[in-house]
């Protein structure tokens, strides 16, 4: 996971942070931090290390941008409906 396209994508709405992950003392580890990568399996490992690190509110998001594309593109769907 070290570029857009190997990340499968963007959120709109929401930067690109991978650069944050070598160098965790520049974020809150109280602030709510979603990890998210492309299938959902390497975020699901980046989440238990961030934890670890002592990050109390880490939520993966599971099955990462391959779901949240297929959801995203269903909403839009409904919303021309």
């Amino acid at each position: 996971m070290s570029s857009i396209t190997e990340f499968g994508g963007k959120i709109k709405g929401n930067e690109y942070r991978f650069h944050y992950f070598y160098e965790p003392n520049t974020l809150d580890r109280t602030r709510p931090l979603a990890v998210i990568c492309a299938s959902g399996q390497l975020s699901m490992i980046a989440s238990t290390l961030l934890q670890r690190h002592g990050f109390t509110a880490v939520a993966n998001v599971v099955g990462g941008m391959d779901a949240w594309n297929i959801v995203e593109w269903k909403q839009a769907e409904r919303e021309t409906e």
